[in-house]
């Protein structure tokens, strides 16, 4: 069994990666497998330090 947690993307770099706002804490998280675009405000899953589903 899997467990993600919903996060608020809150900014974007070049490299793929994304800080997030998940539990109280800011944290980040790449964006390599997930196929499509993940924009700053929206929310989304992630899973072991990895984007899974917007």
């Amino acid at each position: 069994m899997c467990l993600s947690i919903p996060s608020k993307a809150l900014s974007i770099d070049e490299n793929n990666l994304v800080i997030v706002k998940a539990l109280g804490t800011k944290c980040r998280v790449r964006l390599n497998i997930i196929g499509g675009p993940v924009f700053v405000g929206g929310y989304i899953l992630i899973h072991v330090g990895f984007v899974m589903q917007k």
